[in-house]
């Protein structure tokens, strides 16, 4: 409630006093990993995925995919572009979503060459989400397209 309401520092809050009463599980931090992510916090999403990673709390693909918004959220591509790279060889899952936030995060960015350069190169089976993420980022296309 707190964070999707905007209210980090209150979701934070709350997070840690959950934290010290149950066992730390992938749900509690992708929670907040969201609030994270709705509002660009990305630089906290990633210490939190950080965090997750020490106490060895189990990735999953949502708590991957919340990151990466986040990061696209706060413009930080580069950092999209390192954990999109290293969560296929560290937690073995699949990319679906995920691709399609990288190239958002590609294209928020200005970087509309290295976007289409990703789907070519990076996306075996370039689904509609993906093409819409693309056409998305033309001005006055993706729109009228779709």
């Amino acid at each position: 409630m707190y964070a999707k309401t905007g209210a980090l520092r209150d979701a934070f809050r709350v997070f840690l006093e959950v934290k010290q009463s149950i066992r730390l599980d992938s749900k509690l931090y992708t929670t907040m990993l969201n609030g994270y992510a709705i509002h660009g916090h990305g630089k906290e999403a990633l210490s939190l995925l950080k965090e997750m990673q020490y106490h060895r709390v189990e990735l999953d693909e949502v708590s991957i995919l919340c990151a990466l918004v986040a990061c696209s959220h706060a413009g930080m591509v580069e950092d999209a572009l390192l954990l999109y790279q290293s969560m296929a060889s560290q937690v073995r899952i699949k990319p679906a979503l995920h691709q399609a936030v990288v190239v958002e995060a590609l294209g928020g960015a200005g970087r509309l060459e290295e976007a289409e350069q990703f789907v070519r190169q990076q996306v075996e089976n370039p689904d509609i989400v993906i093409w819409k993420s693309l056409l998305g980022l033309l001005p006055g296309l993706g729109q009228s397209i779709l």
